[in-house]
């Protein structure tokens, strides 16, 4: 008597309709919006793609970027939110001071009075250690056509889509 044969095309079949089926199933759970770094789970909740710095302006200086999982609401219509300025390697060099690699500022905005204040401001060097510390306790107002105004009206806009 021969033994009974397995079914290998009818085996095959069935997998490739399980894999259909979850890869169908994950695609309805996770949401991706083509034109953001954002996704909705099946919960409703907003998830980042990336937990990185996300650039916002450069010139042939510097380069700002703020880590849209870091803003914060702080109070009725105020924000605060961190901003990394990296600076072009031939700026620091011709510096006659203590060469700045990159600098963390913490902003704070308040949208009601289209205001801005930065405390702290640290300063880095190449090797990752502070090297300077400064605190702005006013706030002051956003200056028109300039990098702080750039810089409020893309948190802004990010507060407007995503929160």
């Amino acid at each position: 008597m021969r033994p009974k044969r397995f079914p290998m095309k009818q085996f095959l079949f069935y997998i490739l309709i399980l894999f259909s089926i979850a890869s169908y199933s994950r695609d309805d759970e996770t949401k991706i919006k083509e034109d953001s770094m954002y996704y909705w789970d099946g919960n409703g909740d907003i998830h980042y793609t990336k937990d990185e710095w996300q650039y916002v302006l450069s010139n042939e200086k510097f380069k700002y970027e703020i880590k849209p999982a870091l803003i914060k609401n702080i109070g009725q219509e105020e924000f605060k939110f961190w901003v990394k300025i990296t600076y072009d390697f031939d700026f620091i060099k011709n510096r006659k001071l203590q060469p700045i690699s990159y600098t963390l500022e913490q902003w704070q905005i308040a949208i009601n009075k289209d205001k801005i204040r930065i405390t702290p401001k640290i300063d880095y060097n190449s090797n990752g250690n502070a090297i300077n510390t400064n605190n702005n306790m006013y706030y002051e107002d956003v200056i028109p056509e300039s990098i702080g105004e750039h810089v409020y009206n893309w948190v802004l806009d990010w507060i407007n889509k995503y929160r």
